[in-house]
């Protein structure tokens, strides 16, 4: 690799080298930085397919660097959460290459691109804006399908007039039994301790989430009663939408 050439863009020096037949290779760690990733090695890892380590001259000492091509800058761009993100591309494309390109090395405002060199540049951008957006729906949708069996089956009982035992209602959204009465009680929706323990707080009786079931039973011959929470329909529409909130539908499902 020959010819360094450091620029800045809003801040970050995104070091350059160029290879034997003039193509541009870009200091990886430089362009992840610049699009916001935190931990660049782990970006270029994951998103990188032909980065590969060059010496290259910094600071007056040879260091191996991963170094990237032009398609791999796209790869970071499409990921990358920056709002900067696009023009960091719009910079690379329209200003960086074409210069490299032409005269060997990076020079600021002397590229004179042809009609068609700047169609072609303009068409790049707007290809690698669709895989972005492309890219951002697909993961919205994840997102949706995964909430979607659980908002749907809130919707469904929502009418329901009779209520649920809570294990079963805790089976039907996906999370095991056991695990419904640990996560109420931490939401404060479950009382702990003493003859009340995995009742409900009186405010949500009241609002018509749940009811509670007595149901006597006799030990040593003594008539005793056992209390049973159940969820109404109005509560178990609440409730699944309250655990998808927080996040326990995904975090604890059995």
């Amino acid at each position: 690799m020959t010819n360094l050439i450091c620029k800045a863009f809003e801040g970050h020096n995104i070091r350059i080298v160029t290879d034997e037949q003039g193509e541009p290779w870009f200091v990886a760690a430089d362009v992840a930085s610049a699009l916001g990733y935190t931990d660049t090695d782990q970006a270029i890892r994951r998103h990188c397919k032909a980065a590969k380590s060059s010496p290259v001259e910094t600071t007056g000492q040879v260091r191996h660097l991963f170094v990237i091509p032009e398609r791999d800058i796209y790869r970071l761009i499409i990921r990358s959460k920056l709002e900067s993100a696009e023009l960091f591309e719009e910079w690379v494309v329209s200003d960086v290459l074409p210069s490299i390109r032409k005269n060997g090395g990076y020079i600021a405002g002397q590229e004179q691109d042809t009609a068609e060199l700047i169609i072609a540049k303009a068409l790049m951008v707007a290809q690698s804006v669709i895989d972005r957006k492309t890219m951002e729906l697909q993961r919205a949708q994840e997102q949706i399908a995964i909430q979607a069996p659980k908002a749907d089956f809130a919707d469904r009982v929502a009418g329901a007039d009779k209520g649920v035992l809570l294990g079963n209602f805790a089976k039907t959204v996906g999370i095991g039994p056991k695990k419904i009465f640990a996560m109420l009680r931490e939401l404060r929706i479950l009382m702990t301790g003493g003859n009340r323990h995995n009742l409900p707080f009186q405010q949500y009786l009241d609002l018509g989430y749940f009811e509670v079931i007595e149901k006597p039973y006799e030990i040593n011959g003594e008539t005793r009663l056992a209390f049973s929470p159940t969820i109404t329909g109005k509560g178990q529409q609440w409730l699944t939408q309250k655990l998808l909130a927080a996040g326990y539908l995904q975090a604890h499902a059995a």
